[in-house]
């Protein structure tokens, strides 16, 4: 039934904007590459499918003293990763071209959202462990240059 799935949808956005923290953690070795990349110059943003409000109270409670460049969770008018279209809305926002982003994912998703810009967009695209990289041009390789 649509009604009742609005109803739900909208309870459970309810609970998560309250307990978006609870069983979150960052993965290891995340916050400090993510300092280690700021302390050198380099401009950090976040693309995520979470409702804007949640990615900005999540970032704030994890990431206090690091400056986003950008935020894009969900909004109306842009569609959710894969679609690379907030990755790309990014890009723009920052007067950067999307071959100077390093697009670092921890799900299928992120890679799904990279590979169907391949060749055009962003150089490298890696899991947030930095285990495993994507050269564009399909290469897989470990990042070994990557701060931990």
């Amino acid at each position: 039934h649509p009604e009742c799935f609005s109803q739900v949808l909208e309870a459970y956005k309810a609970d998560y904007a309250k307990n978006n923290q609870v069983n979150t953690t960052v993965f290891r070795g995340v916050a400090d590459m993510l300092r280690a990349l700021a302390d050198r110059g380099v401009k950090i943003s976040v693309l995520t499918n979470k409702d804007q409000a949640d990615a900005e109270h999540i970032l704030a409670h994890y990431f206090p003293d690091l400056v986003f460049s950008a935020v894009r969770g969900r909004q109306e008018g842009f569609p959710l990763k894969p679609d690379p279209a907030g990755a790309l809305a990014i890009a723009r926002e920052m007067n950067a071209a999307p071959a100077d982003f390093l697009f670092v994912g921890d799900t299928g998703t992120d890679i799904t959202c990279e590979l169907r810009r391949l060749g055009d967009a962003f150089s490298y695209l890696c899991r947030a462990d930095q285990t495993h990289c994507f050269e564009m041009g399909g290469t897989l390789r470990p990042r070994t240059d990557l701060p931990r």
